[in-house]
């Protein structure tokens, strides 16, 4: 049988932790990896005018991590990755 390999993302918001991103993967029912990001500057699709009006429902989302500090850090590699 093929090997189960999901993928989760958790939005939370707490006193300690606001604002909270978790992102993790699971391979063969197991969690494999996970990352929480903290969201500083967030924009809504409305912001990006009409390029965010030609979203749907069910598309598939996308983050873009750029920066020297994605190749170098082990930790921002990680959650690249």
């Amino acid at each position: 049988p093929k090997a189960d390999a999901g993928a989760f993302v958790l939005a939370t918001h707490q006193k300690k932790r606001p604002d909270c991103l978790t992102l993790g993967r699971f391979f063969d029912y197991h969690l494999f990896d996970m990352v929480e990001l903290c969201v500083t500057n967030y924009k809504g699709i409305k912001e990006f005018g009409g390029v965010g009006a030609q979203a749907v429902l069910g598309s598939k989302p996308c983050m873009v991590f750029l920066g020297d500090k994605f190749e170098t850090d082990p930790r921002m590699k990680l959650t690249k990755n």
